[in-house]
């Protein structure tokens, strides 16, 4: 084989090699070419206030009216507690340890429950109420007082009527995100 040959083969090597290379290069944390941009994630950090909380809720909202389940049980698996002993236990002292364990024991049913009911509103005309309380008064054998909020769902009124108010959980604001405290239920009389 000629010298003007090898050269021209060796150019068209380094050429191919180069093309496929420029097209596989991915930077970290961006699309491949020709890739579909990811949805908007619903998941994002929410602020530690009442306006933050509600957001949250509404996303959860918004994913049950949608009728996507795997990612509401997502979300609400998102609303617990880490290492619910140990938080119940700097939290309340050794008799948080009780509360822990019937949290634990509890949390798959619980959290079916917050499920069905974040279905039941989807189907509903209302919207979500969330104020902050004094956490001593909610948790009056509480050592230590980190943010609580009370969400209730106002179903919408009929006829001016005042909206009729269905409370649902407390949440406390505990390593970066909101955890439902499924320990208290509520208990609707008619």
């Amino acid at each position: 084989m000629s010298r003007s040959k090898l050269a021209l083969l060796s150019m068209f090597w380094m050429a191919t090699i180069a093309w496929v290379l420029d097209c596989s290069v991915v930077t970290i944390g961006a699309a491949p070419t020709g890739a579909r941009a990811p949805e908007a994630k619903i998941d994002a950090p929410y602020p530690d206030s009442s306006q933050g909380l509600k957001r949250e809720l509404k996303d959860m909202l918004k994913v049950a009216r949608g009728r996507r389940s795997d990612q509401l049980r997502a979300m609400i698996m998102d609303l617990e507690i880490p290492d619910a002993r140990a938080w119940y236990l700097a939290n309340f002292g050794t008799s948080g340890l009780e509360t822990a364990e019937e949290y634990k024991k509890n949390l798959t049913r619980s959290e079916e429950r917050l499920e069905n009911q974040m279905i039941e509103f989807a189907r509903e005309d209302g919207y979500f109420s969330v104020t902050k309380q004094d956490a001593k008064k909610v948790y009056p054998s509480m050592v230590t007082a980190p943010e609580v909020f009370l969400a209730t769902w106002k179903r919408a009124s009929v006829y001016g009527e005042d909206p009729s108010e269905t409370p649902f959980g407390y949440f406390l604001f505990v390593d970066g995100k909101f955890r439902w405290d499924s320990t208290i239920m509520w208990v609707t009389v008619d």
